[in-house]
């Protein structure tokens, strides 16, 4: 068995995960690796990036590389949002400019080299297994898929796994899911003359409809990425992701389909996660998450790559407190990275109460609920005499709406309610768990 000593393991070899290390290696005497459990060859979905990143690229170094690089702009982004009229977000009267449409492995591939460059190693196709503590270190256990088993003996972990976030769970980490959403992804190739006409080389297009949203972005040699965004039980349910579906519900969405008409679609989708998400611990004893594995945005936000790029460079400077100093400044981490999501799920739902044509559908109504129940207010016996055993919610399984019915006992206080069902289910989020509570009071989810 291999084993290597190393002062930083990041675990994860996209954006997150190699910020973490370029950022780390700003100290000469610090020795990191990277363990990647691909290979930076296959695709990888995140097709845009906005003018506000570029500072962030600065800060690590590598604008220049990127510059020569990703030279396909982007100048905003139009939309068909809230009506069918088509709206227009033009990044040109910003501050920052345009922003990019990314070969996105391209663009992992040029971070990761900028990393070694700077004198860290990558270990591609090595998956992570297990890990455990020994003497005041972590022994970091992957499979090498040319080499066998490897083993790091590491004094810090950075977790960069992204939405899988596999070390924090190895450590008993539970995640939140603030939402289910999947997208249904699908590639082609549209030639030059037609993309010119129709504008597409230039910006990303949105159009939302009953069962979620699409979204359409060029990419780099006369490619494009459309996605279905919906939930995942939705696109089990109207089984989005066969082609027969997915092409009959692509032409009912005239915004979509028509500007696409000349598109030649590879033949076959994949379905990736595209959730909203948070750790209910983003750091332990000597490691700490980031990028996706701490926090997951909704695509809608387009804030996926610089939150990713923006974690990791703080990931790495809690790693090089601990290691150099010995200062443990990772709950300061953590208070930020609580705000930044308190402040997404705002706005999330700001900008989904926009959208008011489908407030029956349950891919709205899951996104558009309002808190109105007064957490002092106590649960009476006609509540509970009046309530049969629920069946579904939108907000909440039946399995843990029926759990939820059963703590709401007569003169119990609503927000004891939530604090007892939270205690058997960490990972429900607490507006989730009210809403919940919300629709038995009204009677809406019996």
């Amino acid at each position: 068995m291999l084993t290597k000593d190393v002062d930083v393991l990041i675990i994860g070899g996209g954006p997150a995960g190699a910020a973490s290390g370029i950022t780390l290696l700003q100290c000469p005497e610090l020795k990191v690796a990277i363990v990647e459990a691909g290979d930076y060859e296959t695709t990888r979905v995140g097709e845009s990036l906005s003018p506000g990143t570029r500072p962030l690229l600065e800060y690590l170094k590598v604008w220049d590389d990127f510059q020569a690089q990703q030279s396909l702009q982007s100048y905003g982004s139009k939309a068909a949002w809230g009506s069918d009229q088509v709206h227009s977000l033009d990044f040109l009267f910003t501050a920052q400019g345009h922003g990019w449409h990314l070969d996105r492995s391209k663009f992992d591939r040029m971070l990761a080299a900028s990393f070694q460059k700077r004198g860290g190693e990558v270990y591609s196709r090595c998956r992570f297994t297990r890990a455990e503590r020994k003497q005041a270190q972590w022994l970091v256990h992957v499979v090498d898929e040319r080499e066998g088993l490897r083993q790091f003996l590491c004094r810090y972990v950075i977790d960069a796994t992204g939405r899988n976030a596999r070390f924090a769970h190895h450590q008993g980490v539970r995640k939140q899911y603030h939402d289910h959403l999947s997208a249904v992804v699908r590639y082609g190739h549209i030639d030059t003359k037609t993309s010119a006409g129709l504008g597409l080389e230039s910006f990303v297009f949105v159009a939302s409809c009953d069962y979620g949203w699409w979204y359409y972005a060029p990419l780099p040699g006369q490619q494009l990425a459309l996605m279905l965004m919906s939930d995942s039980d939705i696109i089990s349910q109207r089984q989005l992701h066969l082609p027969s579906s997915w092409q009959q519900h692509f032409e009912a969405i005239p915004a979509i389909c028509e500007p696409l008409a000349q598109v030649q679609w590879q033949q076959h989708s994949r379905v990736v996660p595209a959730y909203s998400s948070s750790l209910n611990r983003y750091s332990g004893e000597a490691w700490v998450a980031c990028g996706d594995a701490a926090v997951s945005f909704d695509p809608l936000s387009s804030s996926g790559i610089p939150n990713a790029l923006a974690s990791g460079i703080q990931a790495a400077i809690v790693a090089a407190n601990h290691v150099l100093v010995n200062e443990d400044t990772s709950s300061a981490y953590a208070a930020a990275l609580s705000q930044d999501v308190q402040q997404y799920l705002n706005t999330h739902q700001q900008y989904y109460a926009t959208e008011k044509r489908w407030p029956d559908q349950v891919f709205w109504q899951r996104r558009q609920g309002r808190v109105a129940l007064d957490p002092e207010a106590c649960i009476s016996r006609q509540h509970i005499e009046q309530r049969i055993e629920p069946a579904s919610s939108v907000h909440l399984m039946s399995g843990m709406l029926a759990g939820l019915k059963r703590e709401c006992r007569e003169g119990r206080p609503m927000h004891e309610v939530v604090r007892a069902f939270k205690a058997k289910h960490d990972s429900v989020p607490d507006q989730k768990i009210i809403l919940a509570l919300q629709d038995l009071m009204q009677g809406s989810a019996v």
